[in-house]
């Protein structure tokens, strides 16, 4: 499947070299979505699923992908987060049990020396 969004020409004819964000038809395949969103992951060392939303708005606010459909971007983001850290239950029962490591840590008893 490619993403199509039509857009109008820019209104300066005399321009040579056309904008990314004013071209006149735009189309990226699945496999460019996904790779643009693992590449925007690990530049800037995104840590997990608290930074969905972050990325996903980086990635949208990129001129040479300001028309990409919403939808498939949202999705694409969605799919590359869970090859990159697990599911989101995956991660919320780690991260629960991380605390309750860490809780339990503070109830030992100190031992004597």
């Amino acid at each position: 499947m490619v993403l199509v969004r039509l857009v109008s020409p820019p209104l300066n004819s005399e321009r040579q070299s056309i904008d990314l964000t004013r071209t006149v038809g735009f189309s990226i395949t699945p496999e460019e979505l996904y790779a643009r969103a693992t590449s925007y992951i690990s530049a800037n060392a995104v840590s997990g699923w608290s930074s969905l939303s972050s990325v996903i708005g980086g990635l949208k606010n990129a001129p040479d992908l300001r028309w990409a459909s919403p939808l498939e971007l949202k999705n694409t983001v969605e799919k590359a987060f869970v090859d990159t850290f697990g599911s989101k239950d995956e991660a919320l029962a780690k991260l629960k049990a991380e605390k309750a490591k860490v809780d339990n840590r503070l109830l030992l008893p100190a031992t004597p020396h």
